[in-house]
């Protein structure tokens, strides 16, 4: 057939899709499809990570400003509920709607302006999360900045001053959301654990300002927090302190 020949058929003469032919086309899509959406959600997930570095070092920074305005003495690590800490003013309570309004008066928020960094973009308002008795941040400082609760002052529970840590000291993480309790204030002991909510590994906040990523499979050894509930006390003295167990007050960064 010329070329005018074909320019002149008529549309009626040409051939339909066979099935054959229709499938081929639908396998294709599908692959498409599973090759396509895994590499969207891991893509996703990236950026929800990137989120989540922002906050910590934003929170990070800001206790370096704030110890920076108060004589160098951190934030209070909100080891109860009684004292201002760096998530909320004293004796926060209420709803989310109410808890903001503490959030707002805490130490840190002058200084990082947006309630949004207290929270990891993959903690949501679903199942457990409405078991917690805080609500407006994911993140828990380490107690080891106010002695674990004993450290105090004359206004109340106290702080230690930024200098007293070494720079790679761990300050913040994100709590463990399968366990409510954990949320019932801004602090926690290190072998209480840690969000698995980032997959394989867990994002920290450092003294110094910087983050540091961590296995969630050597957060209960000896290099970090020990076993679970054990306080510190299965990992060998020598080994002590270490970077999480960092309490200025114990020679063994304990309680």
């Amino acid at each position: 057939m010329k070329a005018h020949e074909i320019l002149l058929k008529p549309r009626g003469s040409r051939q339909a899709f066979t099935i054959v032919e229709l499938f081929a086309v639908l396998v294709v899509l599908a692959l498409i499809a599973v090759t396509r959406f895994p590499a969207l959600s891991h893509t996703r997930n990236r950026s929800q990570d990137a989120v989540d570095f922002y906050n910590n070092k934003q929170l990070m920074a800001a206790a370096n400003m704030y110890a920076a305005d108060h004589n160098d003495v951190l934030p209070g690590c909100g080891w109860g509920n009684a004292n201002d800490s760096w998530a909320y003013a004293k004796n926060i309570s209420g709803n989310y709607a109410a808890q903001l309004d503490y959030l707002r008066r805490g130490q840190l928020f002058p200084y990082v302006k947006n309630e949004a960094v207290f929270m990891c973009p993959l903690d949501k308002p679903t199942g457990l999360f409405f078991l917690r008795g805080l609500l407006v941040t994911s993140y828990t400082w380490n107690g080891a900045v106010s002695s674990f609760g004993s450290l105090t002052t004359d206004n109340g529970q106290g702080s230690y001053r930024l200098a007293q840590f070494l720079p790679n000291s761990i300050i913040q993480w994100e709590a463990d959301a399968s366990s409510p309790f954990y949320f019932n204030d801004a602090a926690s002991y290190p072998d209480e654990g840690v969000s698995d909510r980032h997959g394989s590994a867990a994002t920290t906040g450092l003294i110094s300002g910087g983050i540091q990523r961590i296995q969630l499979s050597q957060w209960f050894s000896s290099r970090y927090a020990g076993q679970m509930g054990a306080r510190g006390t299965s990992i060998p003295t020598n080994q002590l302190p270490n970077q999480i167990w960092c309490n200025p007050g114990n020679r063994l960064g304990r309680m």
